[in-house]
């Protein structure tokens, strides 16, 4: 009774709410969630229903990877039994929640960044076949090889989760081309952290749109901090 009287608490100190699980169907609708760590994140919505890919699109430190962090965050304290940080949710069961963000290489397993991260892919993928939902996050998907080896793997990858409409796959990636391919597929969503270049200055919303994002700025802040024309 402590534990729950301290978590209440909580979650009326920092706005937080207690979702709505379900096992009927599998719409996903979070609104105003936000990430727990930072004392003045910016709060955005979030709707995945039909479409059971989410594709993430947007430059460097524009918020993606935060982004899906605090949605897994989300979707963890849902399961957990604990109120979430966000003002409404809507969210389905899962069997479980599986992440590949920032994997290591292995000196002692002899396995590179990418081979490790090819692994885990299998290893989610092996889950995935039996037939139950889960939560799936991917963050920067091959970005431990050369960008035509990135894109050609994440095509492959894409393709075989596509056969999988029973769980929640989200994507980030820099590979625009990537999202551009996919952009008529039916089973895929696409949103992107808002972000521009505006009198030679970074400016981001950490905003959460629809669409795919156009912003590049990898070679502008190489410019910037190495002080070059």
């Amino acid at each position: 009774m402590d534990a729950f009287r301290s978590a209440h608490q909580i979650a009326k100190e920092k706005g937080f709410c207690y979702p709505e699980l379900h096992s009927s169907d599998t719409e996903l609708v979070i609104h105003n969630f936000f990430h727990p760590a930072l004392p003045q994140a910016v709060r955005n919505d979030w709707h995945l229903e039909e479409k059971h890919i989410n594709i993430f699109t947007g430059s460097n430190m524009a918020g993606k990877s935060t982004t899906l962090k605090a949605l897994s965050s989300v979707i963890w304290l849902a399961h957990a039994g604990l109120p979430v940080p966000a003002t409404y949710m809507r969210c389905p069961v899962y069997k479980g929640i599986f992440t590949s963000i920032n994997l290591p290489d292995s000196l002692k397993r002899g396995e590179s960044h990418f081979y490790a991260e090819v692994l885990r892919i299998k290893s989610i993928l092996e889950k995935v076949k039996e037939g139950d939902a889960y939560f799936i996050v991917f963050d920067e998907l091959f970005r431990g090889t050369n960008a035509r080896d990135a894109y050609e793997a994440s095509v492959i990858v894409l393709n075989l989760l596509k056969k999988y409409p029973q769980s929640k796959f989200l994507l980030s990636t820099h590979i625009i081309e990537l999202a551009e391919a996919f952009y008529t597929e039916k089973t895929c969503q696409f949103n992107y952290m808002e972000s521009e270049i505006k009198d030679d200055r970074f400016i981001c919303s950490y905003r959460l749109k629809e669409g795919i994002s156009e912003s590049r700025i990898g070679s502008w802040l190489v410019r910037k901090e190495l002080n070059t024309p």
